[in-house]
């Protein structure tokens, strides 16, 4: 670690602004907030907690800690700073803990339902989810924070969603399941200031509905002419290579597994925002092994350069003034380094990341 300093140090104005985080894998720039005067929040899931540092990056105070009770939890899977506010979103137990700025917890607020995903915009929440017979799947919904209340933000193409990997059930005995080497979902992206949303209701077509954070409504909707790649299902059968391993060892046969195999690829594999707000589309080419097929489009669709690459991006936490905060990881610990502007692009080449492994598994009994 001491050398690591020391080549940020002489090789950048830069500094790593918080290096102790007692989070040992790499962070996703969703788990960061930076305030606009300098001040950052980071989620730390395994703790289930949120680190609350000042614009030096020292430790004010941990906000939350696991528990059941006012302003604890117990799977804490997003956060959003909006409003002056922070806005905690407990998955397993469906609530919501809304603090203010200096982490004083001020109520709680229940879901109206239960496996809802969700983000935030300047105005409220947008909620969806792809559950088949979940009484909300088939929309995204747009409600204020006390969920009173809530109006159709956009419909979702009646589809049969899939998610990446191996699901088995066993019902009286009978063993069946179901593999896919990708998942099939609609991806929602949030602007850094809140006030655009950006929807894909269906990811096998380059169509992207633009939303207004703060009413719900859609603004524009953005299309790209686009042809899918044919799928490699050598590629997929590589990949249930590791899942046939564990098969054999539960004494489950292959023919149990329905594979979930398409013609093509999707279109568009992921989307981002970067931290001017534009929209960032990674398309899908073939055989994922390279993940940088991306293009950035403004607001209004017109397409524009981007100097960072789709995995820099994943490392930008935010600009604030002339500095930019980019995640760190040595293979141990994260950190955050903060970088003048105009040497963020060197920083991320000059220390890149190789582990992007991370996991997001809790025991909740200790």
């Amino acid at each position: 670690m001491i050398s690591y300093l020391l080549a940020a140090t002489l090789l950048f104005s830069g500094d790593l602004h918080i290096e102790t985080t007692d989070i040992f894998q790499r962070m996703d720039v969703d788990e960061i907030a930076v305030r606009e005067d300098g001040a950052v929040y980071i989620l730390n899931f395994d703790e289930s907690r949120i680190q609350y540092y000042d614009a030096e990056g020292k430790l004010i105070k941990n906000i939350g800690k696991r528990g059941q009770g006012p302003g604890e939890f117990t799977f804490p899977t997003y956060f959003r700073f909006a409003d002056n506010h922070l806005f905690i979103y407990d998955e397993l137990s469906g609530k919501i803990s809304i603090f203010d700025k200096e982490g004083t917890f001020l109520k709680q607020v229940t879901l109206p339902a239960r496996g809802l995903r969700m983000v935030r915009g300047s105005g409220g929440w947008f909620t969806w989810t792809t559950e088949p017979g979940h009484g909300k799947a088939g929309q995204v919904a747009f409600s204020k924070d006390e969920f009173a209340t809530e109006q159709n933000a956009a419909k979702l193409p009646d589809v049969v969603w899939f998610n990446q990997g191996l699901r088995i059930n066993n019902n009286n005995g009978e063993i069946e399941g179901q593999y896919s080497p990708l998942s099939l979902a609609p991806m929602l992206a949030v602007a850094p200031d809140g006030n655009t949303i950006y929807l894909v209701p269906d990811p096998r077509k380059f169509e992207v509905k633009v939303i207004d954070g703060a009413t719900g409504k859609i603004t524009g909707t953005i299309r790209k002419d686009a042809k899918p790649v044919p799928f490699d299902t050598e590629w997929a059968q590589e990949q249930f290579a590791d899942s046939a391993q564990f098969l054999k060892r539960e004494g489950i046969g292959e023919g149990k597994i329905k594979k979930n195999f398409p013609d093509f690829f999707p279109i568009i594999r992921e989307i981002r925002t970067d931290p001017k707000g534009n929209l960032v589309v990674n398309r899908w080419r073939g055989r994922p092994d390279d993940n940088d097929y991306s293009i950035t489009l403004d607001r209004d669709g017109n397409e524009g350069d981007n100097p960072y690459s789709w995995r820099e991006l994943q490392r930008i936490a935010g600009f604030v003034g002339s500095h930019g905060y980019v995640v760190t990881y040595d293979g141990d610990e994260a950190g955050l380094a903060r970088v003048p502007q105009a040497e963020v692009k060197a920083f991320l080449e000059g220390h890149p990341i190789e582990d992007w492994s991370r996991s997001r598994s809790i025991s909740i009994s200790r």
